[in-house]
């Protein structure tokens, strides 16, 4: 029967938005400039690619999970997967505009009240730049009127008359996307040539140039930061956003844990006219709502929320901290300093489970199932715990 392989295994993914240099500081690994790497993810998801290293061995964690079968109290706890997946991005320039819609597919988390993606964004450095959510309407009215474009001014002429509503934006967007290639491209030069007159009194005009600057193919997306709303992220500051929000990263690096989903929705620079308007019809079925900033303390902050299924920890670690592992599965990535993992004194699980002096680094991640007692981490540093909340 396989042992305890202590050390989770990060799941690598290459995008052209990626910054290596940032993540190097987390997990160096060979990449060329053209195939930059982008996120490196840990979930125990079964339909995801996480697994845990064993004796140079790659065991894939949902499948170490049944192993263990014979070896923790309850079959029906050791077969439940960890609905949530944690991510450390870093984004050199946009990434594609996304949204996760509230899923019926009951493959992927059984509990009916979690087939939503929530999601919390946690900035590892500063600033992280993000597009989240809509504006006010009656402010994109006025971003959009401060143009003074006549196509624009047409457009929006409908909605002048009376308060406008946040489904008029999403067809507002829709509208806007349909537009031909010409059409668009006569648009574009027309919106840089007004932010690059008028950026250095509005800030929405920089962030499109910034855009711009850093991808020259983001075409009709370059509108966007005068409908959404622009978050520019310190060091440890959190945001909540909701399923069914549009996100875009602009810029930074982060940590993004959430429910377990593989219902995205991606609208990129490649993305036809068609998949454009289908983006944003699908948008118009689900109830609009808006990301929220939290604030706790940065040093330890401990996030519940009933529709989540896990629970955020921030541990600065100073000396030594318990780790209950006896109710909950549990994921923690070490974000910076060195710490050690060891065995409580009188943990029952000890034998089936042996973790004494694990030396864990910046970057390196472990993973406790449920039922697996109690164990200390001793050191300095800073680690984030993630707890499925079952």
């Amino acid at each position: 029967m396989l042992k305890y392989p202590h050390l989770l295994e990060p799941h690598l993914r290459a995008a052209s938005w990626g910054d290596q240099e940032m993540l190097n500081t987390f997990f160096p690994t060979p990449a060329t400039k053209d195939n930059p790497i982008a996120e490196i993810s840990y979930t125990s998801h079964p339909h995801d690619t996480a697994s845990l290293l064993h004796k140079k061995e790659s065991v894939p964690l949902y499948q170490f999970l049944r192993r263990q079968e014979g070896l923790i109290l309850d079959k029906k706890v050791i077969e439940s997967p960890i609905n949530h997946i944690t991510t450390i991005f870093s984004a050199k320039c946009a990434q594609p505009l996304r949204y996760a819609p509230p899923s019926t597919q009951s493959e992927e988390i059984d509990n009916a009240q979690r087939h939503e993606k929530h999601t919390i964004i946690y900035a590892l450095e500063e600033p992280l730049h993000l597009l989240a959510g809509l504006q006010d309407p009656v402010q994109i009215l006025e971003n959009l009127e401060l143009l003074s474009l006549s196509s624009i001014k047409k457009i929006i002429q409908p909605l002048k008359s009376h308060p406008p509503s946040e489904t008029a934006v999403y067809q507002l967007l829709q509208t806007l996307f349909s537009y031909d290639s010409k059409q668009q491209e006569a648009l574009i030069m027309q919106l840089l040539d007004i932010a690059e007159q008028y950026e250095e009194f509005n800030p929405m005009y920089q962030t499109i140039l910034a855009m711009h600057q850093a991808n020259s193919s983001l075409k009709m997306q370059l509108f966007l930061p005068l409908f959404m709303k622009n978050f520019h992220m310190h060091q440890a500051e959190m945001l909540y956003i909701p399923p069914a929000v549009p996100l875009q990263i602009i810029h930074g690096m982060g940590l993004e844990i959430a429910n377990t989903t593989f219902n995205i929705k991606e609208l990129d620079a490649k993305s036809s006219g068609s998949q454009s308007q289908t983006f944003w019809e699908e948008l118009l079925q689900y109830p609009v709502r808006h990301p929220q900033e939290i604030h706790y303390d940065i040093h330890n902050p401990n996030i519940p929320m009933a529709k989540l299924a896990f629970r955020i920890q921030l541990i600065n670690l100073e000396n030594t901290f318990f780790i209950n592992g006896k109710n909950n599965t549990i994921i923690s990535i070490v974000l910076k300093g060195k710490m050690r993992l060891s065995s409580a004194k009188g943990n029952p699980y000890h034998r089936q489970l042996p973790i004494d002096d694990l030396v864990l680094r910046k970057g390196e991640a472990f993973f406790l199932p449920m039922e697996a007692g109690g164990y200390y981490l001793e050191g300095r540093g800073i680690c984030l715990l993630v707890e499925s909340q079952i």
